[in-house]
């Protein structure tokens, strides 16, 4: 009974190994200390910020954050809440080496030990920079649309909801 409990632990470390794997070699990812410090990254992730893995490991999170927001509470907060255990899904904009803004779709999730502190965070992220990109060219027409044109919404009975007023050029 023993030897197939333990055989099953070992079946499901495997598991755990391979899908882990699988992870690593489908998206962008990156483990941090759960004070910020890098650890490691993959090259996909390493490909969408344009750095070497040694350029990286052992300096902060803060190298892909603009300065305004590295010096934010609302950051020191986010790790804060990190340390603590609670986990981030959501779009952020960082930074490439060059300086260049990308977009990144991500989860930060903190890996805890067998005690329940947490030992590290990983992030696992997809660059949807062009996503972003299209959507605000979208929102760019849309506005000019409004200022340029008379745009009047009605409700299903016919009544005015609401309407825009036109700016002579």
């Amino acid at each position: 009974m023993w030897l197939s409990r333990n055989k099953e632990h070992k079946d499901a470390q495997d598991q755990g190994a391979a899908e882990l794997q699988a992870i690593r070699q489908s998206m962008a990812m990156i483990e941090f200390t759960p004070d910020g410090i890098i650890l490691d990254a993959n090259p996909a992730f390493l490909g969408v910020v344009n750095y070497r893995l040694e350029e990286i490991v052992g300096k902060h999170h803060r190298l892909f954050c603009s300065r305004n927001l590295s010096e934010s509470l609302a950051y020191q907060q986010f790790w804060q809440r990190l340390r603590q255990g609670e986990h981030f899904s959501d779009r952020f904009p960082r930074l490439t080496q060059d300086g260049k803004e990308v977009w990144l779709e991500a989860t930060y999730m903190p890996i805890r030990d067998d005690q329940g502190s947490v030992t590290k965070v990983m992030k696992i992220a997809t660059d949807i920079t062009r996503q972003v990109a299209a959507e605000h060219m979208h929102e760019s027409y849309i506005k000019a649309i409004d200022r340029s044109m008379a745009v009047i919404e009605f409700n299903l009975e016919g009544e005015v909801v609401s309407a825009t007023r036109t700016s002579s050029i």
